[in-house]
């Protein structure tokens, strides 16, 4: 590993060590959310998404890449018959539930301490903007590595029309989709379909920030704001916005 790398991947590290402060949903949604009221409707929001994708037989094996705390582990382990938990931060894990179809496992944030072929899917939820290109590129062969050649990924990512958001000028990388399913495809996994699932501001969303909003609502709204966004596959927002995507390796490359 070259030294310009090594030194991206520590700074990555020590940002997730320090967002782990925040708790197990600040650590990993937005930890200046004091009440926690937004952060509990965004995962409203990504359980339903993710949802919406995964049929589980109760027979795979899945793996949640940059699983932080462990919130998107719940889910998978819920449906699959094992789970695997992959993290650059002790910190995150550290805060991991205790499930028995569970493991969590440390990694360098490139090489995957995993065997080839092992996975019927990889989920991962707001991770890859955190990673330049060069780094992407690498942690996406991996996907394909250890991807079952019939498996899927399904990935939910921050995507911006700014260019300031999108070229790392605030530690951010969150690509335009069509970069985002570009450098997948370059790699070996092809976007089988991609669309928005949240805004990354609305109006409702600082309604419910400030309580404003019964939390009783929050499932209902989760699901409003899905269906105004689906199919806008080509948004571009200003600010940020919450892309789904499904990968399956490139049978044409």
């Amino acid at each position: 590993m070259d030294s310009t790398t090594r030194d991206e991947l520590t700074a990555t590290r020590a940002y997730c060590d320090r967002r782990a402060a925040h708790g197990r949903e600040g650590a990993v949604r937005d930890p200046s959310d004091r009440r926690g009221l937004k952060n509990r409707f965004i995962n409203h929001v990504l359980k339903q998404a993710f949802a919406d994708e995964m049929t589980w037989q109760g027979t795979e094996i899945a793996l949640d890449l940059g699983c932080g705390t462990g919130i998107l582990t719940e889910s998978i382990a819920a449906g699959a018959a094992m789970a695997v938990g992959l993290d650059i931060s002790f910190a995150m894990l550290a805060q991991k539930p205790g499930m028995a179809n569970a493991l969590f496992c440390q990694y360098d944030g490139i090489a995957f301490p995993l065997a080839a072929s092992a996975f019927d899917r990889i989920c991962t939820c707001e991770v890859i903007h955190l990673l330049s290109d060069s780094i992407l590129r690498r942690v996406i062969r991996e996907c394909q590595r250890v991807l079952k050649p019939d498996g899927e990924m399904i990935s939910v990512e921050f995507g911006s029309g700014s260019p300031m958001r999108q070229d790392g000028r605030l530690s951010r990388f969150e690509r335009d989709p069509e970069a985002t399913i570009a450098l997948f495809r370059a790699e070996g996994l092809c976007c089988q379909r991609h669309y928005a699932v949240r805004r990354g501001r609305s109006l409702i969303q600082y309604l419910i920030r400030y309580g404003l909003v019964p939390e009783s609502r929050f499932p209902e709204l989760a699901r409003r704001e899905r269906l105004r966004l689906r199919g806008r596959s080509a948004y571009k927002p200003a600010y940020n916005a919450d892309f789904l995507y499904v990968f399956h390796h490139d049978t044409h490359g």
